[in-house]
This record gives structure tokens, sequence and C-alpha cells, in this order.
């Protein structure tokens, strides 16, 4: 089982598209694919669940949530995706911002393995697409243990290269951290190009 984490700390850079992409051609190949929403907007969630199912998991609140606090639950938060064959979520609601603050406050000299542990129960799937918000969360410093390609999505634009930098450095810094992380490749993706004098010179 291989694992991609899209991630960029600037937002509006097609995050979720990409992650939906990425998630859709692994399905069409063949690939049984799970996606985790790790987004406390579920922008993800929203898209590929229809409202019915949107509405099942707000009332039995099985969610990326609690496959933090619950690992050994994660096989219970699996939620297929109709509209792509061999493709299933993990959902996100806004739940998360608060499960993400108390577990950040419980665990704050302690090794970041939520996903690790979830990961030992997960059985079956070839490819784990991570989708996150832009910042870099706790959620985000767990992925980075489970991870081992992590895709940068990023217009070129002149305001988007900070962004690039301080994911990098950020992404650089945790893994130097962590002791028992796969060894993580990074790749930048360009969703789009800018068109003013400024972008077209980067």
């Amino acid at each position: 089982m291989k694992t991609t984490m899209i991630m960029n700390e600037k937002g509006g850079v097609g995050k979720s598209v990409t992650a939906i992409q990425l998630a859709a051609g692994y399905s069409l190949n063949g690939m049984k694919t799970l996606i985790i929403d790790g987004d406390p907007q579920g922008s993800i969630t929203n898209l590929l669940l229809d409202e019915a199912t949107v509405q099942d998991v707000d009332k039995k609140e099985l969610t990326i949530s609690t496959v933090l606090e619950h690992p050994d639950m994660i096989n219970e938060c699996i939620y297929p995706v109709a509209s792509l064959k061999n493709t299933f979520i993990i959902p996100s609601t806004g739940l998360l911002t608060h499960t993400m603050k108390q577990l950040e406050f419980n665990s704050l000299t302690s090794y970041p393995n939520k996903l690790q542990k979830a990961f030992r129960h997960l059985k079956g799937f070839d490819q784990v697409v991570i989708d996150n918000n832009p910042s870099f969360s706790w959620f985000v410093y767990n992925a980075c243990a489970v991870t081992d390609l992590t895709i940068v999505p990023t217009n070129i634009e002149f305001n988007s290269l900070r962004g690039i930098d301080n994911t990098i450095e950020d992404m650089t810094s945790v893994l130097s951290q962590l002791d028992n992380a796969p060894e993580m490749e990074i790749k930048i993706l360009v969703t789009r190009k800018g068109r003013t004098n400024d972008d077209m010179q980067v």
C-alpha cells in the first residue's frame, strides 16, 4: 500500500481537485483507493458523497476524527464513493478542528503516530490519498509519518512561490524529527500559470 499526501500551505491551488483526480486515475487502473479527507471544511467529502450519505456521516459521527481518537476503528469510518469505481473515502466534518486541538494538547511530547496506528488495521487498499487544509496542522504532522509521496500543487504565480517554500521547509523539518516514517518523495505539480508580468517572469 502506497500513501500520497496532497499539501500546500497556500489555499486556492487545487489540492482537493488534485486528490480527486489522482484517486480517479488509480481506480481507473484497477487499484482499490482510499481518500482521507483531512480538511475540516470537508470539501472532498461533500463533493464525493451524496446528501443522504453526508447526513448519515453527521449522524453516526464516523469520520477522520474518530480514526484519530480510536485508530482501531478506521475500517468502520470508510464509505464507498458511488461515482468512482474502487474508490472509498474517510470523510471529514468541522469536528476535526476540535479533535486536532484536543489531541495536540494531550500529546505535546508524544510521537505523532495516530495514523500509523490506524494504518495497521487497514487492509485491502492499493493506494491511499490524503487531502489537507492549507496549514501545517497536527493532522499533517501525523500524515507525514505514513506518507510515501507528497504532491505540492501550485499556481505558477508570483505570490504562490512562498507557499511552496514554506511547505517544503516545514515538511523537511518534520521529517527530520520522525524516526519511523517512510522515505518521502516530494513533487511539485503546476496546476495553473498566472498572466501578469510578474507571473510570466516566474
